[in-house]
């Protein structure tokens, strides 16, 4: 198998695309790869599990023909948004500069997974140690390699080991009812639903558990909020100062994002009797309600919550909420819209806001500024867009 260090690939979903389809098209899933993108055959690959009980050492070899084999029983779907932490990178940029070169503005993808279930294959090996506590992470290491100036060979992370237990981590080989794409994570990669999308390790190397965090970059260094400007990441050594004593990012925040109209959007000409609203919202847990607000001084009103395409849902041109609505996939974006009637428009330049919450009362703030961070991480600000409306 090579692991031969290739260009780095970080590509944003086109907002055209991602409007279309509840499930993101597997072409047209977001791309974000740190460093390189090995080349990994089926026949040739394999990954393994290890664990240590009263002092030895467990080790266990799998190949994808051995999880059809003996975890068949294991197998199941599991719908997953996978968002970058630095999804909204592009916006959070304008207030002041950040140190990234890649400015997302929708680095977000929803997909139908399916693979296997790993909790079910650790507890089928007896992987757990009698002496686990809540301070035991389960790691994940890929077959790509990290960059030269990090003073490590490998990709790894790790999760709680509480968000193990929960029992919707999957070890996906298909999405949307395809093979895996090699810049997915073919032959094999891990789905964390509710986390980041870094934490997903795609190209599995390696399970281990530990009593501790992991101890990669990714883990203890990068991925977490530094505030200060002047923090340089190219000084290893500060980076490692800088980042005792600070949480890993891992749950997705609240947010919610226009995809009609859009940032690429400065002018519309309205040629129907109303003008609908598009948008998608997400958490690490259920949407409870997303609003909408057309003018600074305007009055928050709901928006109609869905999942499924934009296209397959009734018109509802006087905003009828179903209170009784309830999120199936917990773990998947919510899409939304909302209309207003061309008769209540005028020739104008509007401000329009969208803003989400969830069932943990968590809230989208209003302050951009004040999540500012030296990475750009976690933007999710009430999202304003400012267009001229023709009528």
């Amino acid at each position: 198998m090579s692991t031969k260090k290739k260009i780095q690939i970080s590509k944003d979903a086109k907002i055209t695309n991602l409007v279309k389809n509840y499930f993101t098209p597997t072409d047209f899933f977001f791309k974000r790869n740190h460093t390189s993108l090995p080349h990994l055959t089926k026949n040739e690959y394999f990954f393994t599990i290890e664990s240590i009980i009263q002092n030895k050492l467990f080790r266990y070899q799998f190949n994808v023909k051995d999880l059809q084999q003996h975890f068949s029983n294991f197998k199941r779907k599991q719908v997953a948004s996978i968002v970058c932490s630095g999804n909204r990178r592009f916006d959070i940029n304008k207030i002041k500069k950040i140190e990234s070169s890649i400015l997302f503005r929708n680095a977000i993808s929803n997909g139908l997974w399916e693979g296997y279930d790993l909790l079910s294959i650790l507890n089928s090996i007896h992987f757990f140690p009698k002496d686990m506590d809540e301070n035991f992470h389960i790691e994940f290491t890929a077959y790509d390699r990290v960059p030269e100036r990090i003073d490590e060979d490998q990709y790894r992370v790790s999760v709680p080991i509480k968000k193990l237990m929960e029992g919707k981590i999957l070890l996906a080989t298909h999405l949307n009812n395809r093979v895996i794409p090699k810049n997915q994570g073919y032959p094999l990669r891990v789905i964390v639903p509710g986390f980041i999308g870094v934490r997903g390790v795609k190209w599995l190397r390696s399970i281990r558990l530990l009593s501790h965090e992991s101890e990669g970059y990714f883990q203890k260094i990068d991925y977490k909020i530094y505030k200060d400007p002047k923090t340089d990441y190219n000084d290893y050594d500060l980076m490692v100062q800088l980042s005792k004593n600070r949480d890993p990012i891992n749950e997705i925040v609240v947010q919610s994002k226009f995809f009609y109209p859009n940032n690429n959007i400065d002018k519309i000409k309205l040629k129907d009797k109303y003008l609908r609203l598009k948008g998608y919202a997400i958490s690490h847990c259920n949407i409870k309600k997303v609003f909408i607000k057309i003018g600074i001084n305007g009055d928050w009103k709901p928006a109609r919550m869905f999942q499924k395409d934009f296209d397959k849902m009734k018109s509802n041109y006087d905003n009828i909420i179903d209170e009784s609505y309830v999120q199936k996939y917990t773990y998947g974006w919510v899409f939304w819209d909302y209309y207003i009637k061309k008769t209540e428009l005028e020739n104008k330049t509007y401000n329009i806001f969208c803003k989400a919450i969830d069932i943990e009362n968590n809230i989208q703030p209003k302050d951009e500024s004040k999540l500012w961070n030296i990475r750009g991480f976690l933007d999710n600000s009430i999202q304003k867009l400012t267009f001229d409306l023709e009528i």
